[in-house]
């Protein structure tokens, strides 16, 4: 069987995943608690939005210092909310109910003496259904599996059939065998089927 995606390893400076205690603001809204968060952390001015809640799963976009969600009508909220990862190609911050965590990628060749040296592997999943004719928000696609009756909304990445989610394992050593192993992973994008 031939390996569509040989394994590459990349060599990146990590920032060790920063975690902290995360409190959400009742005064605010659902939005409002994910932009300020976003705004303080998110350095790129788009990232994707991939957010679970008990009865649904919902796709976005951060842009601008704003969140558009993919889909309208679905009632967002902190009683519902499970867990949220918002993701672009240098960086992901991955926020549940009581904490978030903050990755940022350097080039291996950066100016950035502290940061450690790792290397990581980028893998793709296909996402359930092909991209349809269907209307959706500008910056947005239908993605539609007739077998199991899905649909999800999912940000535009270009006019291939099928979407995947790329997903980008850094590797780590254990101090005492030195076996090696994936330490963490994040979200880094969701592609056309085939890109690079």
């Amino acid at each position: 069987m031939k390996n569509i995606y040989p394994l590459e390893a990349h060599k990146v400076k990590k920032i060790k995943p920063d975690e902290d205690p995360f409190i959400f603001d009742v005064n605010l809204d659902f939005d409002k608690n994910i932009e300020q968060l976003c705004n303080k952390k998110i350095s790129k001015p788009q990232s994707k939005i991939a957010a679970w809640f008990n009865h649904c799963v919902i796709f976005g976009i951060y842009e601008n210092g704003k969140i558009i969600w993919g889909e309208d009508g679905k009632v967002l909220s902190w009683k519902q909310f499970i867990e949220m990862r918002i993701f672009n190609d240098e960086e992901e911050l991955y926020i549940c109910k009581n904490k978030i965590r903050y990755i940022k990628d350097f080039p291996a060749d950066s100016n950035t003496p502290e940061k450690e040296i790792t290397e990581y592997v980028e893998t793709r999943s296909r996402l359930w259904g092909e991209k349809t004719d269907e209307f959706a928000k500008p910056g947005f696609v239908v993605l539609h599996d007739k077998e199991r009756q899905i649909k999800m909304t999912v940000p535009y990445a270009g006019d291939g059939k099928y979407y995947e989610l790329a997903l980008r394992s850094y590797i780590g050593y254990n101090d005492k065998t030195g076996q090696a192993g994936y330490a963490y992973y994040r979200f880094a994008d969701i592609k056309i089927k085939g890109d690079k």
